[in-house]
């Protein structure tokens, strides 16, 4: 998705992802994941367990792209 962004000129650089962009993506992809698929998809369900796991990853991602010295 990053690098999908970049080429469309919504992000500046390559660098990594601040922590507000990992916090929007993991708002974004939770909200449509866990609440607005299982709507429209009849096998979907909602599980905000899914949510922490999310979370869990972001968190670990962020620390990894922060603390790598790849910014």
């Amino acid at each position: 998705v990053l690098w999908l962004q970049r080429r469309l000129s919504l992000r500046p650089t390559d660098a990594a992802p601040s922590w507000r962009e990992i916090g929007l993506h993991f708002a974004v992809w939770s909200l449509a994941a866990e609440a607005i698929a299982p709507h429209f998809l009849h096998r979907a369900t909602g599980d905000w367990l899914d949510v922490a796991a999310y979370a869990a990853g972001a968190v670990v991602s962020g620390c990894v792209w922060q603390f790598s010295g790849t910014t």
